[in-house]
């Protein structure tokens, strides 16, 4: 039996997601200050990964994306107002990630590796694509995801069709503000 998803419009599952990309966010932050064998690290990883893992088991795909400083789970903004969001997609963004899918059986393994990557890529200076690093580390429960805006060129990120590209709100996507109700946002 498939999952039935979770709609990310639930207050439920916006705190869970919005705890998840918080304790996402840690562990990177952790990551660019210790080595992945660091016990900081192995616990600070130990701590958060359950939320991370609760929110990729709790749909399909769980697909976000980093635009203008606004966290989006499945195209739609996680709580605006949730505190950190900001912070967690200006570190994706200005490392030129725009997106990640993670799937359910993501392993705090692949996490570790991503927390490593992410602390490994300059800002603003990475050629190669996180998918590509991705690939290399063994990881399959982590992808890069590349948005694109509706009535766009489709940008590929990954192999598998469909799963490289998407539509983003136009009012997300084209927002310079990121203080707007999800009402707003229609």
């Amino acid at each position: 039996m498939g999952k039935t998803p979770v709609s990310p419009s639930s207050g439920r599952d916006i705190q869970a997601l919005a705890e998840a990309v918080r304790a996402l966010g840690v562990v990177l932050n952790i990551a660019a200050i210790y080595k992945d064998e660091h016990p900081v690290f192995r616990r600070a990883l130990a701590e958060r990964f359950p939320a991370i893992q609760a929110a990729a088991a709790s749909r399909p795909r769980l697909v976000l994306t980093f635009i203008n400083g606004v966290v989006c789970a499945d195209d739609r903004p996680v709580d605006a107002k949730a505190e950190g969001l900001s912070r967690v997609a200006r570190l994706f963004e200005t490392r030129g990630v725009r997106g990640l899918i993670l799937l359910p059986g993501v392993t705090d393994a692949e996490v570790a590796a991503l927390a490593v990557l992410m602390s490994r890529r300059t800002i603003g200076g990475e050629s190669r694509s996180l998918q590509e690093q991705l690939r290399q580390e063994g990881i399959i429960s982590i992808r890069e995801f590349v948005p694109r805006q509706r009535g766009g060129a489709a940008d590929q990120a990954d192999d598998a069709p469909g799963e490289g590209d998407g539509d983003v709100s136009a009012a997300i996507a084209a927002s310079s503000s990121r203080t707007f109700s999800l009402e707003e946002l229609g």
